[in-house]
C-alpha cells in the first residue's frame, strides 16, 4: 500500500505519463526556477555527493535536467534515471549518460551495481516508498551510499502546501509530507543511516533569494539555521545511508 499522510497536497497517485507530461512541459523553464537557492543548495548536496565516490558508479534517480550530474565527479561512471522524455534530452545536451525509466518499477540494473545512489526532489512524489526504497537498496553496493531527500512535514514549506492546495484549480502531482519517525521506518533494515538533516527553513520566501544583497543574507542565515535545532522545520529532509556488508546488521539513524 501506498505510504502517503492525509494531509499531503494530493494524496491520490497519478499515473506515469501524466507525470511524464508535466515534466515534459515545464522542461525548458525547470532550471530557472527558484534559480538562486536551488544553485545555492545543489553545492551543499555536490559537496557531500563527492566525498563519497571514488573511481566508482553512481546513480542520480530523478535526474531532471542532469544540473548535478554533469557536476559530479571522482565517478567512473555516472547515470541518471528519469521518467520524463524531454527532461533526459537536456540531460544528453549536458553530455550526460542517462536512460528512461519508471521510479516506481523495478530498476533496469543488476543487484549491487552502484558505489553512490542519490535522490533529490523526487522521493516525495512516488507513492510506493518503501518498495522504491529496496530497490535502490537492491542496486546498491554492500558499503556504497544512498543520499535521499523527503519533504518535511514540520516545515513551512508543509503548511504553505497546505494553504494554497484548495486554491489551485488543476491537480498537482502526487505529493507526500513526512516525518522524520516516518522516514526512519521506510529504511529498509541492511542499512544504516548515518545522518538525517533537515535544510530550507527560508525556501519558502524563494522571491527573496533572487533580490542581489537580500540572496546573500539568506543563504548566510539558512547556514546558520541548518546547524542548529531549527534545522528540524527545515522544508526538505536529507538521509545519508549506507548499504550493509551481509553479515553485519545495521544501526539506527541519527539526528544530524
Amino acid at each position: 500500500m501506498p505510504s502517503k499522510h492525509p494531509n499531503s497536497p494530493s494524496t491520490e497517485p497519478i499515473s506515469v505519463s501524466e507525470i511524464s507530461y508535466y515534466y515534459d512541459r515545464t522542461s525548458e523553464s525547470y532550471d530557472a526556477r527558484y534559480y538562486r537557492f536551488v544553485a545555492l543548495t545543489d553545492d551543499q548536496h555536490l559537496r557531500l555527493l563527492n566525498s563519497l565516490v571514488f573511481d566508482g558508479k553512481a546513480l542520480e534517480v530523478g535526474v531532471g535536467s542532469g544540473r548535478l550530474l554533469s557536476r559530479l565527479e571522482g565517478a567512473r561512471l555516472a547515470i541518471g534515471l528519469d521518467v520524463s522524455h524531454q527532461m533526459l534530452l537536456i540531460t544528453r545536451r549536458r553530455g550526460q549518460p542517462c536512460i528512461r525509466a519508471n521510479t516506481a518499477a523495478p530498476l533496469p540494473f543488476p543487484d549491487e551495481t552502484f558505489d553512490l545512489v542519490y535522490s533529490f526532489k523526487v522521493l516525495s512524489h512516488v507513492p510506493y516508498i518503501e518498495s522504491v526504497l529496496r530497490e535502490l537498496v537492491r542496486v546498491t553496493k554492500p558499503g556504497g551510499h544512498l543520499v535521499l531527500e523527503f519533504y518535511n512535514r514540520h516545515s513551512l514549506k508543509y503548511l504553505l502546501s497546505q494553504k494554497l492546495k484548495d486554491s489551485l484549480r488543476l491537480k498537482p502531482i502526487y505529493t507526500r509530507y513526512d516525518s522524520v519517525d516516518e522516514i526512519r521506518n521506510y529504511v529498509p533494515e541492511n542499512v544504516s543511516v548515518y545522518t538525517i538533516g533537515g535544510y530550507g527553513v527560508l525556501q519558502p520566501l524563494f522571491l527573496l533569494w533572487e533580490i542581489p544583497g537580500i540572496g546573500w543574507l539568506m543563504y548566510q542565515v539558512e547556514n546558520v539555521l541548518k546547524r542548529t535545532c531549527l534545522q528540524r522545520w527545515g522544508g526538505f529532509i536529507v538521509l545519508h545511508m549506507c548499504k550493509e556488508p551481509p553479515d553485519k546488521g545495521a544501526h539506527n539513524a541519527h539526528q544530524d
